[in-house]
Order: structure tokens, then C-alpha cells, then sequence
């Protein structure tokens, strides 16, 4: 097995070597200060008491300075060839990191600007978004994805609540820095067991796992019209990249609707959701009679963590890392005209596709070196772009923490990743018994106006499809 443990390099400092999913993301990092493909950004909005934004800010302040004390690894920072961490060992050492690393803005200032606007931080910000006429406030998280996934990112807003609404948990006599190091995560590498080097047979099996993509014409983000898009001229993009986030969300009836739906197919919201893009943006596509058949081609996020050891001795779910990775997704579209084969057909025949056998696991890196080479070389305007289903958020984020004069309920929850140039990154979660739907891409490629027309569309496709059973 490889061996990805932390090791010291020197008198405070421990470096864990990069494993398959963490040399993916380092790839695309771009310098310090400028924007930069695959940075985090999620938002959180609390609904607080009458605290005084001032002492509120305090308290988020010793709330993040006991967070890094119990995960250690929010203080990371990626090295040439690891993540690094090193152990504050003065008061002005921690000082000097929270200054860094906690930023307040000013009223008015919204996760969307932050998302916008996003460059390279190379340590993991928490950005205070304060609202000075209301009692709802917002906190948006900043971090390289080599040091945390979108479970991790629900993990962390889940333990940052809880130590904000425990007072014994962030108590100056207990957040003591010097032996926190032993509490860093370890590598999702060494928890799946893998060689230091993918076999033969793990090649091999990774290049057929990733053959049916070239079977299939991968269907792309379609260019309406100005009269479809209810405009009389074309739209104007923008003259720099510009990380933009787009969002509709389902009203509970219509959830309510979808998830009766699956249920009675026996199919999961996921492989409705795919099959519902891959007709959205397959039923704007004109096919090529001599190409192969139309369908959607893309890699969803899969979490890792359903293959880590489950003898009771490590729980995944207080690991604050990176531990999916992406797996390939081709779905081959019915010809036109053609009476079978609408949603409830695709979608089953995708439910199969995204479960792969524990068997599969050695072809990971392998499936995602080409992955990265494929995005380095292929031009993004011609794919659909990449998937990503976070599931019921629910499950890992609680509406409530904390009671009395320390409750804070949570009214929103969002997450994205910053794209930049055709890269587009398709999304989909529940909260508070709403689906949500949302895109990002880069506006310097797409206008707003194209991107919202395709994102009703998978709207309607997935409830007009589940709806009609067909």
C-alpha cells in the first residue's frame, strides 16, 4: 500500500505527500492573487439573535481559532509535491494566521461578490458577509479543493456551528496549540488501500471504463436564438473571466412531486437529474447522420469515502479533506422521433451506471490522470462540461444549533467551484426540502441569458418528464 501518512520535516512542521485526487487539482492552480479554476466557495446564512455585529464577530473569531485546534487541517497549505501544516507555537503565531485567514467586509458585500471575484488564497479564508439592518448574516468559505470536497465543506460549516454554540469547546484553557498535528487527516490514498502504483490490470480496466465516452457524440451547452431567449439582439459577454453561479430552485410541491416519482421508478434523483441535461441539451442539438449517436459525456463527483474501512476505528465523517474524486458518465441519447426512451428510461439505465463495483477502485487514478489531460487538451465548448450531485444536505447540516441566547438557525446553503474559460459545472442538492438546480461557468463564454434558458430547461425536462412517467 502507499503511504501518504504526515511525516515531520522539520521542528514544527509536517508535510503529507499528494495522493491521485490532490495532484489532479494541484495541476490547474494558478499564481497567488489571481483567479484560478476549481477554488471552493460556499456560502452560509445564519439567522442570529440581537447580537451586536461586533461581539457576533468576536465569537465567529474564537469559533475559527478553536476549529483549526480540533481540524487542523483548515491551516494547511500546498506545498510543491504535499499539503504542508505547521504548529503555531506562540500566541502571535495563531494571531497572525486568523488575520490572515478571517476577513470581514463590509455590509452589503454577498456571497455571489465573493464567488465573482474569487482569486488564489493559498490558506483556507473564512470571509464575514455582516448585514447591518437584519439579524441574518453570511459566512462564505474559501479553500484550495486539494484540502476539502463538498461533503468536507457541509463537515466544517457543521463543526463551526457547533464549537460557535458550545462554549466549553472553544475555551481558552482547552484550545491549546502543540500536539493538534496528530489530529491532521489522513490520506484518502492509504484509506482505500491503493499501490504506490496503479497495476496493469487497473490500467487496463480504466481505459475500459472510459471507452464508452468515445462511443457517443458528446451533446454541448446549445446557443439559442435571440428571439428563444425573448431578446432582439445577441448577448454580449463579458471582456474577463468572471466566475458566475445560476440557481433555480424547485418549490416543495414540485420535490415533493420528483421524489415520488424516483421512488416509484426505483431510480435516484441523481440519474433524473442526468437524464434530464442530457435531453436538455441533446434536444437543442442537431445530430450528425455520420457521427456517432448523440449523448451526454461527463465525469460526476463520487464520494470516496463508501470505499474507507468500516471497523469502527475511523470515522470519515469528522475528516475535514478531499475524499471524492470523479468517475465517467456517458449516456447515449435516443435517436429523434423515437417513441421510447425519454427520462424514466435514461435516467434507470444511468442509476446502473453510477454505482461501479468496489472491484473499480484501483482505476481511479489512472481514470483521473486522463481526466486532467483531457481537460488540459480538449476544447471545453465542445462538452457538456462536468457533474456534481451533493445530495440531501440536510443529512450533514443541521437547521438549528445551540439554544437560548446562543441559537443560530441556518436559512441557506450553497457551494460552487469557480471555472474559468469553457469549463462548465453542473450541480444539484437538497435543502430544507427543496431541490435546487444550479450551473457555474465562466461569463467571459457564456451570456446569462443562454445559461438560465438551458437551466429551465433541465428543469422542466427532469419534473414535465417525471411527470409524464415516460
Amino acid at each position: 500500500m502507499a503511504s501518504f501518512s504526515w511525516v515531520k520535516i522539520s521542528a514544527n512542521s509536517y508535510e503529507q505527500k499528494y495522493g491521485f485526487m490532490e495532484r489532479f487539482f494541484v495541476r490547474f492552480l494558478g499564481e497567488e492573487g489571481k483567479a484560478t479554476p476549481f477554488t471552493i466557495i460556499a456560502a452560509l446564512e445564519l439567522v442570529v439573535g440581537s447580537t451586536p455585529i461586533d461581539a457576533f464577530e468576536s465569537r465567529l473569531r474564537e469559533t475559527w481559532r478553536a476549529l483549526r485546534f480540533h481540524h487542523p487541517g483548515i491551516a494547511g497549505l500546498s506545498g510543491s509535491s504535499g499539503k504542508i501544516y505547521t504548529v503555531p507555537t506562540t500566541v502571535e503565531a495563531v494571531s497572525e494566521w486568523e488575520h490572515a485567514s478571517f476577513k470581514r467586509h463590509s455590509p452589503g458585500t454577498t456571497g455571489d461578490d465573493i464567488y465573482g471575484a474569487a482569486q488564489r488564497a493559498t490558506m483556507m479564508t473564512l470571509h464575514f458577509l455582516p448585514n447591518a439592518t437584519d439579524t441574518s448574516h453570511q459566512l462564505v468559505l474559501q479553500a484550495e479543493h486539494q484540502h476539502i470536497d463538498g461533503r468536507g465543506v457541509f463537515y466544517i460549516f457543521d463543526a463551526f456551528l457547533t464549537i460557535f454554540t458550545t462554549p466549553s469547546l472553544r475555551d481558552p484553557s482547552v484550545v491549546i496549540f502543540g500536539e493538534e498535528w496528530t489530529r491532521l487527516p489522513p490520506a484518502m490514498d492509504d484509506l482505500m488501500c491503493l499501490p504506490p502504483a496503479p497495476s496493469e490490470e487497473d490500467i487496463s480496466a480504466a481505459r475500459k471504463w472510459l471507452s464508452p465516452l468515445a462511443q457517443i457524440s458528446p451533446v454541448a451547452v446549445p446557443d439559442p436564438t435571440p428571439e428563444q431567449l425573448g431578446d432582439s439582439s445577441p448577448e454580449q459577454l463579458s471582456p474577463q473571466s468572471r466566475s458566475i453561479r445560476l440557481a433555480v430552485r424547485l418549490s416543495q410541491s414540485e420535490t415533493s412531486a420528483v421524489l415520488a416519482a424516483c421512488k416509484l421508478h426505483n431510480m435516484t434523483v441523481t440519474s433524473a437529474w442526468l437524464a434530464a441535461l442530457a435531453l436538455a441539451l441533446g434536444n437543442h442539438t442537431t445530430p450528425d447522420k455520420t457521427a456517432p449517436p448523440l449523448g451526454l459525456t461527463t465525469f460526476s463527483t463520487i464520494d470516496m469515502r463508501r470505499y474507507f474501512p468500516s471497523n469502527g476505528t475511523f470515522d470519515a465523517n469528522k475528516q475535514i479533506a478531499c475524499y471524492h474524486a470523479f468517475m465517467p458518465v456517458a449516456l447515449e441519447l435516443p435517436p429523434p422521433n423515437k417513441e421510447k426512451g425519454g427520462l424514466i428510461t435514461l435516467a434507470t439505465r444511468t442509476t446502473q451506471d453510477l454505482h461501479p463495483p468496489s472491484s473499480i477502485k484501483g482505476s481511479y487514478p489512472t481514470v483521473i490522470q486522463l481526466l486532467g489531460d483531457r481537460i488540459s487538451t480538449a476544447d471545453p465548448m465542445k462538452s457538456a462540461g462536468l457533474v456534481s450531485p451533493l445530495g440531501v444536505i440536510d443529512q450533514y447540516l443541521k437547521k438549528t444549533y445551540g439554544s437560548g441566547e446562543m441559537q443560530v438557525n441556518v436559512k441557506d446553503v450553497w457551494i460552487a467551484d469557480t471555472m474559468m474559460g469553457g469549463t462548465k459545472l453542473w450541480m444539484v442538492h437538497t435543502w430544507d426540502g427543496r431541490l435546487c438546480l444550479s450551473v457555474l461557468y465562466d461569463e467571459a463564454k457564456f451570456g446569462r441569458g443562454r445559461m438560465e434558458w438551458v437551466l429551465e430547461r433541465v428543469k422542466g425536462e427532469m419534473v414535465v418528464g417525471l411527470e409524464r412517467g415516460v
